[in-house]
């Protein structure tokens, strides 16, 4: 990950020092033995059945509001939005969503859009997004990580209804 090319105020870096050290705990921790691969939290409790998955949408959420605080743009936000809509869908595929979560790595990929846009010339004026678009992020990855619940709770049933005769 490359550096913000600009100065940044001394608070901008420390929020960004953070948000870096927050996605590396989520998707880069530990290395397996062995291997080049690296993995975090996310995809470790993405294992967790039906509500590992949400918990990791709701940690990625905080980025995405970090992103915000620091002034990223709306379509900068809907990408990051996109990314962990991605990592929910794929997080939902029982077993081959869990070996995905392991390489997407949405948190990471949402540190690179948001050190992008801090390395770009500050904007003459620019407006910080509203706070009811960032709210609206919020609620469309909410609603969709409850739909995916819902959705994965229902095919476990069908599942076990076909297995056990239910």
């Amino acid at each position: 990950m490359a550096a913000p090319v600009r100065s940044l105020p001394p608070a901008t870096l420390k929020r960004l020092q953070h948000v870096r050290r927050f996605t590396r705990w989520l998707d880069r921790a530990v290395t397996v033995p062995g291997t080049r691969i690296r993995l975090g939290l996310d995809p470790i409790l993405g294992l967790l059945p039906v509500g590992g998955d949400v918990v990791g949408v709701a940690l990625s959420i905080y980025l995405v509001i970090e992103a915000a605080r620091l002034g990223a743009p709306a379509s900068l936000l809907g990408q990051m939005v996109m990314n962990v809509l991605i990592d929910l869908g794929l997080g939902t595929v029982p077993v081959a969503g869990d070996v995905a979560d392991v390489f997407w790595k949405s948190n990471s990929r949402n540190l690179q859009l948001l050190e992008g846009f801090l390395a770009l010339p500050p904007q003459e004026e620019a407006p910080m997004v509203p706070w009811w678009v960032v709210v609206g992020l919020v609620a469309v990855l909410i609603a969709v990580a409850i739909a995916a619940i819902a959705l994965t709770a229902t095919v476990i049933g069908w599942v076990f209804g076909l297995l056990f005769g239910g």
